[in-house]
């Protein structure tokens, strides 16, 4: 497997088997060694449980007979490093505790793939759908109560937001809970001992664990590619909401005038519509430049930790680590592939204006074209219930009308006394 001076990767495996009335605690690390041909294990910043495929050989057919894996039994593995960067630098990576779901055999020659997920001990979690009504509640109790029933601690490293009402309707409790905390900026990662909630504007605004150098004299990045959105993120996001309280109709802008996006809302009240339209618009803008990066093994980096891009130009930058597929080999050989986003400062600006006051607005504005004798005087005793009124025509219309002073050979319109036949004016506050 490898020299005293040579870096190579050796994992550690303890299988749990369950035989019907008592649980088996087996480190079955020496016994299999020799059968491994590769260990595949992916590491999700959210939503998905982390994953592994361990794939063996299986010449004298141990894997389909006495050695197949079981209803129920789960493996725990380390994948422990030795001289990996320099002699004596050694490191031991936990990845979980997976449920075996599934085997895969093929041959000649004979091979059987096992894989996991790092689901909880309960694994009604993501299988079970669930009806119900959670009411004056708020989000952390929401998960509280479903890691409880899964059997798995919490772990909420965000700030806890009131609920008045949201309904869990024929969804499993791990594709509810994954699309509330997503609804508010969250994410949710599903390990094998826990589950974890935290706020992804919080966690992106973390410091870069690692710098990622792109030059030739790096030998440890083995490829790379980036995708990068021609019309780039969104400025803003619009959408329309009525209040449940109030049964009033807002219009809501986050962000500003550009390249906006259109969001769907329903929440308990205004205030909560904004998180949501905050989250949304944001959460999208995650993927206008992302990247893949394969590289020699960097042990201990993991998903939901920032890295530095650097040698790229105008792509370097902040980056966050939404996933990483660890890939080892049988002969001691390490490699890591990197799913990244780059991150971007969270865009919280929000502008609102209620429907119907603003429809009162627009139906006291008229457009009036002055005909023959009219005077702002006499126009503002006629609509706006004041001749003395007139000086608001004329600071509503003033470049209209002094353009047209001078067009008629004027110096001035001396602040609305001349105005002309034909000249469109805007009176604004009509009463009349």
């Amino acid at each position: 497997m490898g020299t005293s001076n040579t870096r190579y990767v050796k994992p550690k495996i303890t299988y749990t088997e369950w035989t019907g009335s008592e649980v088996n605690f087996v480190n079955i690390s020496g016994q299999v060694r020799e059968y491994i041909k590769s260990i595949s294990y992916t590491d999700a910043a959210e939503g998905d449980c982390d994953e592994i495929s361990m794939e063996l050989e299986d010449r004298d057919r141990k894997w389909i007979g006495s050695w197949k894996p079981g209803e129920y039994n789960r493996m725990a593995v380390y994948l422990n490093t030795y001289n990996w960067m320099s002699e004596g630098d050694n490191y031991s990576y936990w990845c979980g505790n997976f449920l075996i779901d599934n085997l895969s055999v093929s041959g000649p020659p004979n091979s059987m793939t096992v894989g996991g997920l790092a689901v909880p001990q309960d694994n009604n979690f993501r299988t079970r759908t669930v009806t119900k009504t959670w009411a004056a509640t708020t989000l952390q109790t929401i998960a509280e109560d479903i890691a409880a029933a899964a059997g798995e601690p919490l772990i909420f490293d965000a700030d806890d937001i009131q609920i008045e009402s949201i309904e869990q309707s024929g969804q499993t409790d791990c594709a509810f809970l994954k699309s509330l905390c997503e609804s508010y900026g969250y994410a949710l990662k599903v390990h094998s001992e826990k589950l974890v909630i935290y706020d992804v504007e919080a966690y992106e605004a973390k410091g870069a664990v690692k710098t990622l150098h792109f030059n030739s004299s790096n030998k440890n990045v083995v490829s790379y590619s980036i995708d990068d959105s021609i019309y780039g993120a969104y400025t803003g996001a619009n959408f329309s909401f009525t209040d449940p309280n109030t049964e009033e109709d807002y219009n809501v802008t986050v962000g500003e005038d550009g390249r906006m996006l259109e969001v769907n809302v329903t929440a308990d009240n205004l205030a909560d519509a904004e998180k949501k339209a905050i989250a949304s618009l944001n959460l999208s803008n995650r993927s206008t430049t992302t990247m893949r990066v394969t590289m020699i093994a960097a042990p201990g980096l993991s998903s939901t930790s920032c890295v530095r891009v650097s040698g790229l130009g105008s792509y370097d930058g902040k980056y966050f680590v939404d996933k990483v597929a660890h890939k080892t080999s049988g002969s001691g050989e390490y490699t890591m592939t990197l799913t990244l986003h780059k991150v971007r400062s969270w865009i919280r600006t929000v502008s609102l204006q209620a429907v119907k006051a603003a429809a009162e607005e627009a139906s006291s504005s008229i457009q009036y074209t002055v005909v023959s004798g009219d005077t702002l005087w006499a126009l503002a005793k006629t609509y706006l219930g004041a001749g003395t009124q007139y000086v608001q025509i004329y600071n509503d219309n003033k470049e209209t009308i002094e353009s047209e002073a001078k067009s008629h050979g004027k110096s001035s319109s001396e602040n609305g006394h001349w105005i002309y036949p034909g000249t469109v004016l805007t009176i604004n506050n009509v009463v009349n």
